[in-house]
């Protein structure tokens, strides 16, 4: 009888589940996916969905303790499985044996994607493995020349043959044949312009987006659009109070906040929500981001070969606190599953970051998000938007949190790069505070065209910058002076004509400021030239403004002195300047 009763409860739960499923309702599958292990402990297929339901909605490790848990550990019954068992078996198990046990999965199973799945797993163990039967070195070894006799040219899993440089030439080739790959620059180059969401590198990097947005892959972080401020503001005022979606590019902005002020920001929100999907993306990125140093190899296509990049431990410590934090951010939240795209058509195929706007969306409530372009796109569906920084002045202005306290925390933002907030003296000067006045956030914020609508008022900041730079370091001197001319030039939106005028100005207020000395000049120049390489249409400011010095030396001294005066000038700069300086005072002595 009691029997029976388990049977009939068993079969409407599995009823009720494939109802859940349908519909999306992840959360409802999940706990009907528990109830039906309980009730039916030795059955595998109960065990297995509810490991699915498990790793879909990030809890990675309660995966590991069911696929483990009883009085052995569960084999995968198809290629799906198998790719899942061996990421939760590498990463959880203590015991090396698991090795043996893998190999003999996949060679059961016999799939190519499985195996290619599957050797870097079992290369990376058996380095670990103290004492490593050489039987078993062997067996890898072998599995691997038959992958690679087979399959050699697989997307996943590829094998270098040859001696060290002929590896490192296949290599370099491989590389450089996807990374000068048009479409793939015009895809970057849009991300980098802002034209197209961070969450869209996803798909050519393979990248978590929470990893891509941690590492700022777009250069700029552009979190807001004056353009739209006003929008947003009222976006601000509508979702105050109410439900919001948290967009990963916004955890990973408020990551970055002081844990008051994150709480302040929070704590407007009746309901804060999120995706499992985003979740799952974060986890990936607290993974990848490990806090360890590391070695990488990439193809430069500037330098045209084969370069290794390599992150400090000192970096690496700081991303992965980054990835931690967003992840804490996100676990916070109200998650929901919600893995397929129901509203937003063929825009789903830009990668998985869209499934966010899609909840918000159907959710129809207001996404939190700093990312521009993911901005964008939401309000093109009809789905009210704002970012941090517009969050921030909404609230200073309200009332509801301090000024000061919104103010110092917009200079993080800005000390984190993100740019186009507009121009407020103070908080600049709090920013570059927080870099200790190194070319780093607040720089960048003033090679923006935003940073110059009152040119008066940027050019006292760049002042300030460059004599706290000068004397101490001169090689930080030329990274704001670089900062500014990109500024300048991007004012008149980097017209030839009227940037050469600008960049003359801003060469000449340098030379005139009390900051300035002649052993500045080089390190000025090297500024310069560095921001007008990108435009070979914008002349080098040199020239005329030697020329107009020697001039005014010339009317004030006479030209014996004018000529030592200019000499003294340039006794820093390279060879080409010198010359330049010669023929100046040559062409005014035969006038």
């Amino acid at each position: 009888m009691a029997g029976d009763q388990v049977i009939g409860q068993v079969e409407a739960l599995r009823i009720s589940l494939s109802a859940h499923e349908a519909l999306g309702e992840y959360e409802e599958s999940l706990v009907i996916a528990r109830r039906l292990v309980q009730l039916e402990q030795k059955n595998t297929g109960n065990r297995w969905f509810l490991i699915k339901c498990l790793v879909r909605d990030g809890e990675h490790a309660d995966a590991w303790t069911t696929l483990s848990s009883g009085d052995e550990l569960i084999d995968p019954r198809e290629k799906d499985e198998a790719k899942l068992w061996i990421s939760l078996l590498s990463k959880y198990s203590t015991d090396p044996k698991w090795i043996t046990h893998a190999l003999r999965v996949m060679r059961s199973i016999n799939d190519p994607e499985v195996t290619a799945a599957f050797l870097p797993h079992l290369i990376t163990a058996q380095g670990s493995y103290e004492n490593a039967p050489k039987t078993l070195t062997q067996e890898i070894n072998a599995e691997i020349q038959h992958f690679s006799d087979e399959y050699p040219t697989h997307s996943s899993f590829r094998v270098y043959k040859g001696s060290t440089e002929d590896t490192l030439e296949q290599i370099s080739l491989h590389l450089k044949e996807r990374e000068e790959d048009p479409g793939r620059i015009a895809f970057l180059d849009g991300i980098s312009n802002g034209d197209f969401p961070v969450g869209c590198a996803t798909i050519i990097t393979g990248k978590s987006h929470a990893e891509l947005v941690i590492l700022r892959v777009s250069g700029l972080v552009r979190s807001h659009d004056t353009q739209t401020a006003k929008e947003n503001a009222e976006s601000v005022k509508r979702a105050r109070g109410k439900h919001v979606i948290l967009d990963t590019s916004a955890a990973v902005t408020i990551g970055l906040l002081d844990e008051e002020t994150r709480l302040a920001l929070c704590g407007e929100f009746s309901v804060i929500k999120s995706t499992a999907a985003e979740y799952r993306d974060a986890l990936h990125a607290q993974e990848s981001l490990d806090g360890k140093a590391s070695l990488n190899s990439g193809w430069s296509r500037s330098q045209q070969r084969l370069v290794i990049n390599q992150i400090t431990e000192d970096e690496a410590k700081r991303y992965a606190l980054r990835a931690q934090k967003t992840l804490q951010i996100l676990k916070a939240t109200r998650r929901r599953s919600w893995d397929s795209i129901k509203h937003l058509g063929a825009v789903s195929q830009l990668g998985p970051w869209t499934l966010t706007v899609d909840f918000a969306l159907e959710q129809k409530v207001s996404l939190w998000c700093d990312d521009v372009a993911v901005q964008k796109l939401a309000r093109a569906f009809g789905v009210s938007t704002f970012g941090t920084a517009d969050l921030l002045r909404e609230l200073s202005d309200a009332g509801a949190i301090d000024r000061n306290i919104a103010r110092l925390a917009e200079s993080v933002l800005i000390s984190n790069y993100h740019v186009d907030l507009g121009f407020n003296h103070e908080i600049m000067v709090l920013s570059a505070e927080l870099d200790s006045w190194r070319p780093a956030g607040a720089a960048a914020a003033l090679s923006r065209a935003g940073a110059w609508t009152v040119p008066d008022h940027a050019i006292d900041f760049f002042h300030i910058a460059a004599a706290k730079t000068a004397e101490a370091d001169p090689g930080a001197l030329s990274g704001w002076v670089e900062c500014a001319a990109r500024g300048v030039m991007a004012a008149v939106d980097n017209d030839a004509l009227k940037s050469s005028k600008n960049i003359r100005v801003l060469l000449h207020k340098c030379m005139t400021s009390l900051w300035y000395k002649e052993s500045h000049l080089f390190f000025i120049l090297r500024g310069i030239r560095n921001a007008i390489d990108d435009w070979g249409d914008v002349e080098d400011p040199l020239p005329q403004t030697l020329g107009e010095l020697h001039q005014n030396f010339i009317d004030e001294y006479g030209e014996v002195l004018a000529k030592s005066f200019l000499l003294l000038h340039v006794k820093n700069l390279d060879e080409r300047d010198k010359n330049l300086a010669a023929r100046i005072i040559l062409t005014r002595t035969r006038d």
